[in-house]
């Protein structure tokens, strides 16, 4: 079977003088949120799949984040351990 879909999920970014573009001297956490797109297709007990987004952190420092808005790609794999009567 296949699927894919949308997500929307909030963060939590560390930034500091070595993430951020020189706009930012201290140390914190900035909440924030994520948002992207996913497919996936399972095969037997498999499911394989690609999600990729973007990240956006808020708060003071968060525009000097040097992956801010920046698009990712991930890989998605999943192992069926628990076996369902289906």
């Amino acid at each position: 079977s296949a699927a894919a879909g949308l997500f929307a999920s909030p963060i939590a970014q560390d930034l500091d003088p070595d993430n951020t573009d020189g706009g930012y001297s201290g140390e914190r956490s900035a909440l924030g949120f994520g948002i992207g797109a996913f497919g996936v297709f399972e095969i037997s007990k498999v499911s394989l799949g690609l999600a990729a987004g973007i990240d956006h952190p808020l708060g003071k420092g968060a525009a000097s984040w040097v992956y801010r808005d920046v698009p990712w790609l991930g890989v998605i794999i999943g192992l069926e351990f628990l076996g369902g009567d289906e």
